[in-house]
């Protein structure tokens, strides 16, 4: 009896130590939690207190970047308008009125070169007096076509390009040349860009030229050359073909010297001048057959006949 009392005692006190195990481990396990809990807030707290401290140190110099920006806008705001955008306006302006300060000079010497021609030309237009921009050349660019022996000489402006129109016929290293408007230029246009004629007192005697004795024409703005017709259109086909814009007052068939046939150009010119443009408008790029025409003011033609010479119609009379 006495040995079963005594292993009864020997359990309860067994079962009584693993108790205090179990709970001295929970204890240690709370322990560390509550260690692991505070070591992480002080971390959370030690983090968020550097943040504040950065934004401190660099709050001066984000104001300084934000004042500028506040700055650069307000510049951009108070800008005049007209210094914006006189660049644009600059280029557009000599884009517009390139057609009217270009120049043809055809018939060109095989030792022409651009900067010969720019020369020449720029001294030319001194001599006579044709500047009127003020110092400097009067020739700004030169596009030389040697296959074709002809130049197109870009001027400073409009009133210098049309007194460049008094120098056809001038002598360019020995070999005269032909002084006219290229097949881009639009009278029309041009007349509201500025003078459109040679000014009447310039020197042309300083060069060698006497006022009116050079081949050209006159810039007419009535008289256009029609060419792309068909060569077996007879002269009465296309005179009819004309006349559907209106009477003509002068007609001419551009025919071979040998044979007669037809070149497949006319020149002509309308009773009512204001005809002529809107036939340049109306027949340019029309297809006829294997053809196309193409319509323009004869000053534009470098090769072009004199007005004076063309057929003069009955019914203009």
């Amino acid at each position: 009896m006495d040995s079963g009392l005594a292993s009864g005692a020997t359990n309860e006190n067994k079962d009584m130590i693993i108790h205090h195990r179990h709970a001295g481990i929970k204890m240690i396990m709370m322990i560390c939690l509550c260690v692991i809990t505070v070591i992480a807030f002080c971390v959370f707290l030690f983090k968020l207190w550097q943040k504040k401290r950065r934004g401190e140190k660099h709050a001066p110099l984000l104001k300084h970047f934000e004042d500028d920006d506040n700055d650069d806008a307000e510049l951009e705001l108070q800008k005049p308008f007209s210094a914006i955008s006189v660049m644009p306006d600059q280029a557009l302006t000599q884009q517009a009125t390139l057609h009217a300060r270009k120049v043809y000079v055809g018939g060109l010497p095989p030792t022409a070169n651009k900067q010969s021609v720019a020369t020449y030309f720029s001294k030319v237009m001194a001599k006579i007096g044709g500047n009127t921009v003020g110092q400097g050349d009067a020739v700004v660019d030169v596009n030389i076509n040697h296959d074709k022996k002809f130049a197109l000489v870009e001027m400073r402006s409009v009133e210098e390009a049309s007194n460049a129109m008094a120098l056809d016929g001038i002598i360019f290293e020995g070999t005269p040349v032909k002084v006219t408007r290229p097949t881009d230029y639009n009278p029309s246009l041009a007349s509201t860009l500025g003078p459109t004629r040679p000014n009447p007192s310039l020197n042309l005697a300083a060069v060698g030229l006497i006022p009116g004795s050079a081949g050209g024409l006159e810039e007419d703005l009535d008289c256009i050359v029609v060419g792309g017709f068909p060569y077996y259109y007879t002269e009465n086909q296309i005179i009819e073909f004309l006349e559907a814009f209106g009477p003509l007052r002068s007609f001419d068939l551009a025919k071979d010297s040998e044979t007669g046939n037809s070149k497949g150009y006319a020149f002509c010119v309308y009773q009512d001048p204001a005809v002529a443009n809107i036939v340049c408008a109306a027949l340019t790029g029309i297809r006829m057959g294997a053809r196309t025409l193409t319509v323009r003011h004869v000053n534009q033609d470098a090769n072009q006949r004199k007005p004076q010479e063309f057929l003069i119609l009955p019914n203009s009379q």
